[in-house]
């Protein structure tokens, strides 16, 4: 099957390429691409279009024949793909007082089409060495305890009493993705699986007729955002053992190689540090599950600042005996606000940064933060205020009940009576 391209946009239908069969999760489409003889020569560019995302960007030699793959997912029959081709320079052999408005530019032979079956093979063996690593640092089950609690908690206390900035990141699959972004992870996935899902629709599709590359921009600004991030903070909470628990050779997950690309990432963005001493992701979920930790912190502080979506000032103020608690607010996670708002991509975020520096001189501060992937950002410029800033993250939804499934479940054993 062939196709005459012309200079711009070019659409092909999924059902000239796969047929009218089941959509795959993945599949390979193979085609050859050439010139045609009064474009020999010419520099161009072409994006491959799916849905929202440009999936990929590839450069055709100028003479000859190129091969042209590319991987889509979620492909279905009723789909169309749009090749974008946008021609560039052109060689000084060129015709150039022709009309070229209805000349063809180029060729495209489909070769083939191939369903992968497991798309995400190597990369599993990401989550094998990642489970590895987390158990050789001891981030496995209840480790949050005995001198390992007591080290951690006496250097958030030692800081706060010597009005010294610290801050404490944590890294999640969501972090994992993004990190990962373009090496491991598509334009695609991130849309699908961080995008949506932290700031839904509403605030995504804002950028979509503005800039073609909307996902991309959107994925390298964050992930700039969560590299600034990781190189602020004294220590960041890693994936531990249990998130790879169920990691078999047929039953690894693209969650679980995001877990691996924050860990790795994770490692290489901090001081060398015991392995006694690391902590993992859901280091502040497993501390919230005695009143210890949070009650020796919060009485320490001058005063307290709750940097997320739950005002808890006066239920903590009551149950901690710290009187001076106040609150920042930030907007809802995508999947559990009550309503259809804005999320904090792409401007929201400006709102919560700007309040953030207005709080003046923070020594002396502790500043709790639950606000998802933006959290990372308003922990370094607490810090950079003075702040002892941590990324409590999904704690805030266990107090209050509601929010994130899973933490503000009925049956998570992290809530508020803990601190009674």
């Amino acid at each position: 099957m062939s196709y005459t391209l012309k200079a711009g946009r070019n659409k092909l239908k999924a059902s000239e390429l796969v047929g009218s069969g089941a959509p795959s999760a993945h599949t390979l489409l193979k085609f050859e691409f050439s010139f045609l003889d009064a474009f020999d020569g010419v520099e161009a560019r072409v994006q491959i279009v799916h849905g929202s995302v440009v999936i990929d960007t590839f450069e055709p030699a100028r003479y000859g024949v190129s091969q042209l793959e590319f991987r889509i997912q979620d492909l279905n029959p009723a789909h169309e793909i749009f090749l974008d081709l946008n021609i560039l320079t052109v060689p000084v052999s060129f015709a150039l007082n022709q009309n070229h408005v209805s000349q063809s530019v180029a060729q495209l032979d489909f070769k083939g089409a191939e369903i992968i079956e497991d798309a995400i093979g190597a990369r599993g063996y990401l989550a094998y060495g990642a489970r590895d690593i987390a158990e050789r640092l001891g981030l496995r089950n209840v480790y949050m305890k005995d001198e390992r609690a007591e080290r951690f908690t006496a250097r958030i206390l030692n800081a706060l009493t010597e009005k010294r900035p610290y801050g404490v990141i944590r890294l999640g699959d969501g972090e994992g993705r993004l990190l990962g972004y373009d090496d491991v992870f598509t334009a695609s996935e991130v849309l699908s699986q961080v995008l949506y899902y932290q700031f839904g629709p509403l605030s995504m599709h804002m950028r979509r007729d503005v800039d073609r590359n909307w996902v991309q921009t959107a994925a390298t600004q964050l992930r700039t955002m969560l590299v600034e991030a990781c190189v602020s903070a004294d220590e960041i909470g890693l994936p531990v053992f249990d998130y790879f628990r169920p990691l078999t050779q047929d039953t690894h997950t693209i969650g679980m190689t995001a877990y691996a690309q924050a860990l790795f990432f994770g490692l290489s963005k901090t001081p060398w540090t015991p392995p006694e001493d690391r902590i993992g992701t859901n280091v502040f979920q497993q501390l919230a599950l005695s009143r210890d930790f949070f009650a020796a912190t919060m009485q320490a502080a001058e005063r307290v600042v709750l940097v997320g979506p739950w005002d808890l000032s006066d239920e903590l103020s009551s149950r901690l005996g710290q009187p001076n608690i106040s609150h920042l607010e930030v907007p809802h996670h995508h999947t559990w606000a009550d309503e259809e708002g804005f999320g904090q991509y792409p401007f929201l975020h400006h709102h919560v940064e700007q309040r953030i520096k207005a709080l003046g001189d923070l020594r002396g501060v502790l500043v709790l933060v639950g606000a998802g992937i933006y959290g990372k950002q308003y922990v370094r410029l607490a810090k950079l205020q003075g702040a002892v800033a941590l990324d409590v993250g999904s704690v805030f939804d266990a107090w209050r009940g509601k929010g994130r499934p899973g933490a503000a479940d009925k049956g998570n054993p992290v809530h508020l009576d803990k601190l009674s």
